[in-house]
């Protein structure tokens, strides 16, 4: 039987219609290439097949071609050059200027670095207005601490009780402007306490506020390339700000007309941010 089965699949295979391709064309080209390498074998022919030829583009030095006119190296310079152009693009991109939230949280904190000369002119303050230096300095140390604290609770206020970001940052301008202005009120080192208490958390506030809400508007990817200009632009509007504090203290030596000066900067960024609080209702934000 088993015999039988295998000759009756034998005897399938070979009863099968088969599909018949013409082979005439095949053989022709065959004959063609043969005769061509053939003839491109032939030593009067000229042609070497290991031979590969070498296109030389403009300014390339014909006797080393990896070198140009100048003697440098195309494909280095070219490499360098390529990286070069990643990299800038990976740390600071110019398309992301053209977001609109972004350039509203660039404007806000343009202005928003007036707050930093507090920590400059307030010790000062509190000497001029006639208490000791080491309450001016004990002073500054409870604003560093209070400071320091208060990123912890805006943390909190986000992530748990779910309080926008673009709310936290305009309430907090809004605190510092306040805060700043009542400073040319006190008098006594209690009320500097306090004032400086509540002007630390309003600062603290705004200091993570400002990496949350680049990711919000462009998303944790380009998180580098928002980032990046926004830091650019806070380290060179602090340098403005402080030679401008500098010479209102020299026009009117009073310490009084620097905190104007901060309290209606924070103000103007408070006003502006007002934008980036339309942006997130709008939901033109990333997150």
């Amino acid at each position: 039987m088993g015999g039988l089965y295998l000759n009756f699949v034998v005897y399938g295979a070979l009863c099968r219609p088969l599909k018949t391709v013409s082979t005439k064309n095949k053989e022709i080209k065959e004959i063609k290439l043969k005769s061509m390498n053939e003839f491109l074998l032939k030593p009067e022919s000229g042609f070497d097949p290991d031979e590969k030829p070498i296109e030389y583009k403009d300014q390339t030095n014909i006797k080393n071609p990896d070198l140009s006119e100048n003697g440098r190296r195309i494909n280095m310079k070219n490499s360098f050059s390529s990286k070069f152009a990643k990299f800038r693009l990976i740390i600071f991109d110019p398309d992301v200027l053209k977001n609109p939230s972004i350039q509203l949280l660039l404007t806000v904190y343009l202005f928003w670095t007036a707050g930093e000369c507090v920590k400059i002119y307030l010790a000062p303050k509190v000497v001029d207005t006639g208490l000791t230096r080491e309450q001016g300095a004990l002073i500054m140390s409870i604003y560093g601490a209070v400071m320091a604290l208060s990123q912890i609770v805006v943390g909190i206020m986000a992530d748990l009780f779910h309080i926008p970001t673009s709310y936290l940052l305009m309430s907090s301008l809004l605190g510092m402007s306040a805060f700043s202005l009542v400073f040319t009120f006190c008098q006594s080192f209690s009320l500097f306490v306090a004032c400086v208490c509540l002007f630390a958390i309003c600062h603290g506030f705004t200091f993570p506020l400002r990496i949350v809400l680049v990711s919000s508007i462009l998303g944790v990817k380009n998180l580098t390339k928002g980032y990046s200009p926004l830091c650019l632009l806070i380290g060179f509007s602090y340098l403005i700000k402080t030679i401008i504090a500098g010479y209102l203290f020299e026009a009117t030596q009073s310490f009084d007309a620097i905190f104007y000066f901060i309290s209606g900067s924070l103000f103007i960024s408070c006003i502006i941010s007002i934008g980036i609080i339309y942006m997130q209702r709008k939901r033109k934000f990333c997150e």
